[in-house]
């Protein structure tokens, strides 16, 4: 069974000098939940407009937040998000969990199996992710 990481405070991913674009007004939170029960891993983006208070219903349908990332551009945090995904289905094989492991998803899924998607890793990918964004894209 995977142990249970620590919940971390949410980390700024962005600085005031990346905001561009139209959604530059529109702050976002890039999280990352496990539901142990059914060994899943849920990635997502949540913003002020988002369905109330998302990462709460996340977590009353029993999801875990392991650790959420502050954008101040919500392009940004899908962007990443996207990233987080392709990884897992191109260079970790995975598929989207189905049946009972979907756990109270509504619309597309963005859970996998932690038997395939390490927890450590994927927390790991996404912060080397965004040091490398961010190191490498200079704003105009």
């Amino acid at each position: 069974m995977q142990q249970q990481l620590p919940v971390e405070d949410s980390e700024s991913a962005t600085s005031p000098s990346t905001l561009n674009g139209p959604k530059a007004n529109n702050p976002a939170l890039l999280y990352l939940l496990i539901y142990p029960k059914f060994l899943a891993i849920r990635i997502g983006v949540t913003t002020k407009h988002s369905s109330p208070n998302q990462i709460n219903e996340e977590q009353q349908n029993g999801w875990t937040v392991l650790k959420t990332w502050k954008f101040e551009i919500t392009s940004a945090a899908e962007e990443l998000e996207s990233h987080v995904l392709a990884r897992w289905e191109t260079e970790l094989n995975t598929e989207n969990v189905t049946s009972a492991e979907e756990v109270f998803s509504s619309g597309e899924s963005r859970t996998v199996s932690m038997r395939e998607a390490n927890v450590k890793e994927t927390l790991d990918f996404i912060d080397r992710s965004i040091e490398f964004y961010f190191t490498h894209h200079v704003p105009n």
